[in-house]
C-alpha cells in the first residue's frame, strides 16, 4: 500500500488479505486447531461473494463431514490488543463486524509478522461483546480508520482481556443473568449513540490495515 496518503483504501486491504489467506502457514493452523480436517475451502480468493457477505472467509471440512465456518482477520503489524470494528461505515451508519449477526462458528484474528492466530469461538466472543460493550468503549481507546470517504470505528481491547471475557461468556448462571438482564436500562443502539471520541495510542491499529 503506497504511504503518501493517510486513509486506507478498502479494495487495497481485502486484496492484501486475500493474499494473506493464501499463506502455507494457514493450513497447518487448521491443521494443528482441528486435526480431524480434512481440507478447507478458501472463499476469500475468490473476491467478493454471497457468502463472504456472513463473514465466511474460509470452510473447514471435517472427517465427520461437519462444516466449520471461519472470518479471518488480518493484522499487517503486531499488537497486544484486538481491533473490534463496531461501525464499519460512518457515513451511512453501517454496523461493524462485532454488530453483525455473522454466519461463522470461529473468528481467526492473525498477526501477520508473528504468523500467531487467536482463534475465537463466535458465539462466545459476541456474547462478551454485548456484556461489556460500555465498559469495553468507555475504558479503551477507539479509533477510526479513515477510508476516502467515510470513517472506520473499532475499539483496542487488550487480548488478555478478550480472552478472559470469553472465558467467562461460556459460564452461564442463569439467576444472575436474569438479575442483569432486570437490572439493566433500556439502550441505545450502536447507531443511536454518539461517536465516542478518539484518544492517542502509541503504535495505532490505525496505522495498520486489518482486513
Amino acid at each position: 500500500m503506497s504511504t503518501h496518503r493517510n486513509y486506507h483504501d478498502f479494495r487495497e486491504c481485502l486484496e492484501w488479505s486475500a493474499i494473506q489467506s493464501d499463506e502455507p502457514f494457514w493450513d497447518q493452523v487448521y491443521r494443528k486447531a482441528f486435526p480431524d480436517m480434512v481440507g478447507w475451502i478458501n472463499t476469500a480468493s475468490a473476491g467478493k461473494s454471497p457468502i463472504q457477505e456472513h463473514g465466511i472467509d474460509r470452510i473447514i471440512v471435517l472427517k465427520s463431514d461437519r462444516h466449520l465456518y471461519i472470518d479471518e482477520k488480518k493484522s499487517s503489524r503486531s499488537y497486544n490488543s484486538f481491533f473490534l470494528e463496531y461501525i464499519s461505515n460512518d457515513r451511512i451508519q453501517s454496523p461493524g463486524w462485532m454488530e453483525k449477526p455473522l454466519r461463522i462458528d470461529f473468528l481467526a484474528y492473525a498477526f501477520m509478522p508473528d504468523q500467531r492466530v487467536y482463534l475465537m469461538q463466535w458465539d462466545m466472543l459476541q456474547r462478551a461483546w454485548r456484556n461489556l460493550r460500555r465498559e469495553w468503549l468507555s475504558t479503551y481507546p477507539t479509533r477510526k480508520v479513515p477510508n476516502k470517504t467515510y470513517h472506520t470505528w473499532g475499539v483496542c481491547v487488550p487480548i488478555s482481556v478478550v480472552r478472559a471475557a470469553i472465558s467467562r461468556a461460556g459460564i452461564i448462571d442463569v439467576q444472575l443473568d436474569a438479575l442483569a438482564v432486570a437490572d439493566e436500562p433500556p439502550q441505545p443502539t450502536i447507531f443511536q449513540r454518539p461517536l465516542p471520541p478518539t484518544s492517542r495510542e502509541q503504535g495505532s491499529l490505525f496505522d495498520d490495515c486489518v482486513a
